[in-house]
């Protein structure tokens, strides 16, 4: 069985253990609690997280725009950062690593409760070992679509070549206007009192791929359906499947 794993609320309520004998594709924080056959990324924090973890050394990664730099090109990009700029760099390891820049931050507002763009340029320096196993994943798909879970779409159409796949977890902020994401309250993710996610990109993101995709099955497990154009199994008649 082929299983996309995103990272809405309901994926709470199915026992991980019943998906190791499975394919599964899991995004971003996901490796924190369960190690899917595949981790997609999309964000520069986020590869930062999963690389300094030591997550890639024995399990499969795909980043999107993530290209990697020989160390001795490393003197030239850090001086060519004012002092006054912020560098996040974790445990150099003299192999290779990835160079990426923000010119603006995310900065949560209490007052309306949600994350605003600041000005605040930052440098993001990743060293990864030799044999982290991290794959571009534009070089597969191209670009285009930028969300992780969608991306994961992609990238298991594209390797597995599957005839059916189940998304599990993709809740698409079915949450009565709050934030509906397992890793809320934790590094790189909005807190708990944020509002929802407008999905609307969400949904015609997937529809295109269902389209793109079309002599796939996908099957959205879910307990009240959002897509009337593809099938929905309850979370219950998922675990029965398992």
């Amino acid at each position: 069985m082929y299983i996309i794993m995103g990272n809405g609320e309901s994926r709470s309520d199915v026992d991980y253990s019943l998906l190791k004998n499975h394919i599964t594709y899991g995004c971003n924080a996901l490796y924190r609690d369960f190690a899917p056959s595949a981790l997609v990324a999309v964000d520069e924090l986020m590869y930062y997280e999963i690389i300094t973890s030591g997550y890639p050394k024995n399990n499969q990664c795909y980043f999107s725009n993530f290209e990697l730099i020989p160390a001795d090109v490393y003197p030239t990009m850090r001086s060519s950062v004012a002092s006054n700029v912020e560098i996040l760099e974790n445990d150099k390891t003299d192999y290779m690593f990835a160079w990426m820049g923000r010119d603006l931050k995310r900065v949560w507002s209490d007052e309306k409760k949600l994350y605003e763009m600041k000005e605040e340029p930052c440098y993001i320096c990743t060293w990864v070992e030799p044999d982290y196993q991290i794959m571009n994943m534009d070089s597969i798909i191209g670009g285009g679509i930028q969300d992780s879970g969608q991306q994961a779409c992609r990238i298991i159409c594209e390797v597995e070549k599957p005839d059916k796949i189940y998304l599990l977890g993709f809740d698409l902020s079915n949450n009565n206007g709050k934030v509906n994401n397992i890793y809320k309250n934790t590094e790189c993710y909005a807190p708990s009192d944020a509002g929802a996610v407008n999905p609307e990109g969400w949904i015609n993101d997937l529809r295109y791929l269902f389209d793109k995709y079309s002599k796939i099955e996908f099957i959205h497990v879910q307990n009240s359906p959002v897509f009337y154009n593809i099938k929905t199994v309850s979370i219950n008649e998922f675990k029965k499947i398992l």
